[in-house]
């Protein structure tokens, strides 16, 4: 698991025992918002209060390189909270890119929303890119970047080896074992597949 706080000076371990790393980046701006100026999300709260904007260039990418390696899936997953950071009530809009896929884009119709964007993906190399790319319409930046190895679970396998599918909407169902806080039993309902639209899966998964 990888999960990267943009913007911070140094990597911490939060409340969920989960540990977050800096994105020590030469590149993009960092900046801080207030806690009052986005909508408040419960457990990540804290790392929304940063962010890493990127100003210059076409094309920005965060490399990953988890140590499951090449060859497995992985959900792919960013926040974004603008929080009126650039004092312009203005936020941006931008494309999201996996590697070579444009499998998203960021916009936001309230100001003060949060966006949450992932998707399932299987990576045929050790490192897997998110990038952001400025489509000329505010400057990109991000938030929050997660990289959660799926293992062998069984429900992701064959159909899915080439395709990336993107998360329409997710329920919690609950904590799914008493000794695991960190374990969450969760539908994923409607992940439709980006490059076949029409068609739409529905499942459970556990991790």
């Amino acid at each position: 698991m990888i999960s990267i706080d943009c913007g911070v000076k140094e990597g911490y371990i939060d409340t969920t025992r989960i540990p977050y790393e800096d994105d020590d980046n030469e590149f993009g701006e960092i900046h801080s918002i207030s806690d009052n100026s986005f909508q408040n999300q419960p457990q990540i709260n804290k790392q929304l209060m940063s962010l890493r904007s990127f100003p210059e260039g076409k094309r920005n990418c965060y490399s990953l390189k988890p140590r499951q390696g090449k060859n497995k899936r992985y959900i792919v997953r960013g926040y974004f909270a603008y929080g009126n950071y650039d004092n312009k009530s203005k936020p941006p809009t931008f494309d999201l890119y996996i590697d070579v896929t444009n499998f998203t884009f960021i916009r936001f119709t309230v100001a003060n929303t949060t966006r949450r964007v992932e998707a399932i993906y299987f990576t045929l190399t050790d490192t897997i890119d998110l990038c952001l790319v400025n489509t000329e319409q505010g400057v990109p930046f991000i938030s929050l970047l997660e990289l959660w190895p799926l293992g062998t679970a069984s429900v992701y396998q064959d159909l899915l080896n080439f395709q990336t599918l993107d998360l329409l909407t997710r329920v919690t169902l609950g904590v799914s074992s008493a000794d695991d806080q960190l374990l969450r039993s969760l539908c994923l309902i409607s992940y439709i597949f980006l490059f076949f639209r029409k068609y739409v899966i529905k499942f459970c998964s556990f991790f």
